[in-house]
């Protein structure tokens, strides 16, 4: 995306292209709505694609043949591609495809390696930009699968050789993002919101009760709000004060079985500020969990792992 958008910003407001494999740097830093092609009206038909290829040593494939299985090697390459359509001054479409190659180098407790961990992710959605950039938004939808994904056994249970791990089958994740700015005088609010449909197992090679199964501890909703006002007059001038709010809907256990028990989800607020005592010295204050929540990061069936209560820290910093 970030490839596109340098490239989109390629070309002039004159008509004129940009040499073949060059990116001026100049050129990149304008706003892509101002780099347009002659004669264009109220809308935009160019189309930037880019496709990057990398050559990936390494990628391992169980097959299966005879009753036996085992693990080959072989190198390939790894894609990225995308495209952006301006449709107006203030609305841009895209879609991009990528994969992904993660090598593993943990063992298991019969002292095997893991094998190495790869997938795709498709993501398209628009980009909006209004009253000369100071409202931004971006709307996605992503289709994200990976293959040989870690995931451990319910306490007592084994894999089929005694494991109480295996990277198995494939994980699918699906969902629609929204985030934006929104910067009027010296407010500025940043929020988000996500929706996560599922991370389901869709593809378990050793137990094909498991797949469907939801995977835990995902939470399905994720809202996320960010609020800063900088002072530029008066006696305060240059304090800086902010607050944000996140919050996670509840979260499932399950992990290659179907466990009804979730863990809540949780709200967190948290604020702070700082102030230039002079050009070189400067403090901060801030807050954690301000309402001190009592809620937790992750867990199992087993035991769960607390977030930290509030925390309130101090600074003081020094620039030449």
């Amino acid at each position: 995306w970030i490839r596109a958008k340098a490239v989109a910003a390629c070309h002039s407001s004159r008509g004129m292209r940009c040499p073949r494999g060059r990116v001026h740097r100049q050129v990149m830093k304008r706003r892509a709505s101002d780099c347009r092609p002659a004669g264009s009206e109220w809308w935009t038909a160019v189309i930037v694609v880019v496709v990057i290829a990398t050559n990936v040593a390494g990628i391992s494939r169980r097959v299966t043949h005879s009753c036996r299985s085992y693990t080959v090697s072989k190198a390939a390459p790894i894609w990225r591609y995308g495209g952006v359509i301006e449709v107006t001054r203030s609305v841009s479409a895209y879609a991009s495809y990528s994969e992904f190659f993660s090598p593993r180098t943990t063992f298991n407790n019969l002292g095997e390696r893991y094998p190495h961990s790869y997938g795709t992710q498709n993501d398209m959605g628009i980009k909006t930009s209004f009253y000369e950039g100071r409202v931004t938004l971006t709307l996605s939808h992503y289709d994200l699968r990976q293959i040989n994904k870690l995931l451990n056994f319910p306490t007592g249970q084994f894999g089929p050789r005694g494991e109480t791990s295996l990277a198995d089958g494939t994980v699918q994740s699906k969902g629609t993002d929204m985030n934006g700015v929104i910067s009027f005088g010296n407010f500025q609010l940043m929020p988000g919101y996500s929706i996560l449909k599922k991370v389901t197992l869709v593809g378990s090679l050793t137990n094909a009760a498991a797949n469907g199964v939801e995977i835990g501890t995902v939470p399905k909703y994720n809202t996320k709000m960010f609020g800063m006002y900088k002072f530029k007059t008066g006696p305060a001038k240059g304090l800086s004060v902010n607050l944000g709010l996140i919050h996670l809907s509840n979260r499932a256990l399950g992990s290659y079985q179907n466990i009804p028990e979730t863990m809540p989800g949780y709200s967190i607020w948290g604020g702070g500020g700082s102030y230039p005592l002079s050009r070189q010295w400067s403090v901060t204050a801030r807050a954690d969990n301000i309402r001190d929540t009592r809620y937790y990061v992750s867990g199992n069936t087993v035991r769960a792992l607390l977030g930290p209560p509030r925390t309130l820290s101090f600074s003081v910093q020094y620039t030449k």
